[in-house]
C-alpha cells in the first residue's frame, strides 16, 4: 500500500492539533479552537488517522514528523555526571570524626567489663576493664564501643549504654545494661 504525502500530512496535522494544541494550533492559524478540532476528529476513522507506513516511499517517517514538530521539542539529553552526586549513593553519610577517640571505642561492648562504680560523688563514674587489662574511669556521655555508643546513665551497680546501628538505611538505637561482674 502506498500512502500519499497529503494523507500522512493530514493525519499528522490532526494528531498534533489534538495532542499538542498549544503552539502548533496557533502556528497553523486555526485560532486555538480545541473543541471544534475535537468535534472534527470524531468523524475520522482510525485508518485515516494512523496510516500504514510499512511501504512508504520518499521521506522517512522521522523526517515527516520532525517537520511538524516545534523546534527543540525533544532534543537528545546528554548527562554529564561531573560535579554531581552519585544518585545511587546513600543520601546521608555517617562521617567518622577524626581526633580524640577514647581507647574504649576500639572494643566491642561484649569485650568490656564493668568492675566498679564511684557512686557517692557529685558526678558518678564507672570503672571499665578492657581486654588488654587496662582500667578506664568513665562518666556520663563518655563514648565507648565500636558502634558509636555512649554512657546514658550510671546507676548503683550498673551503667546504661546506648549504641547506634544502621539497618535497612534506617538508624536505630539499642540500649544495653552492663552490670558489675562478680
Amino acid at each position: 500500500m502506498i500512502i500519499s504525502r497529503s494523507s500522512i500530512r493530514g493525519a499528522l496535522i490532526l494528531f498534533f492539533k489534538i495532542v499538542l494544541n498549544s503552539s502548533f494550533v496557533a502556528a497553523q492559524g486555526s485560532g486555538g479552537n480545541v473543541e471544534k478540532e475535537i468535534e472534527e476528529a470524531k468523524g475520522v476513522t482510525e485508518e485515516e488517522m494512523i496510516p500504514d507506513m510499512s511501504n512508504a516511499e520518499g521521506e522517512g517517517l522521522d523526517q515527516i514528523i520532525s517537520s511538524y514538530l516545534p523546534r527543540n521539542f525533544m532534543e537528545p539529553f546528554h548527562y554529564d555526571p561531573r560535579g554531581r552526586r552519585d544518585p545511587f549513593s546513600p543520601y546521608v553519610k555517617i562521617v567518622e570524626e577524626e581526633g580524640d577517640h577514647h581507647p574504649l571505642e576500639n572494643f566491642n561492648l561484649s569485650q568490656l567489663i564493668l568492675i566498679g562504680i564511684l557512686w557517692d560523688v557529685s558526678k558518678p563514674q564507672a570503672m571499665i576493664k578492657d581486654p588488654s587489662g587496662g582500667i578506664h574511669l568513665v562518666g556520663v556521655s563518655q563514648r565507648m564501643g565500636r558502634n558509636n555508643g555512649y554512657i546514658a546513665v550510671i546507676r548503683e551497680g550498673e551503667i546504661v549504654v546506648v549504641e547506634e546501628f544502621m539497618a535497612d538505611r534506617k538508624v536505630s538505637f539499642v540500649t544495653r545494661v552492663m552490670q558489675i561482674s562478680q
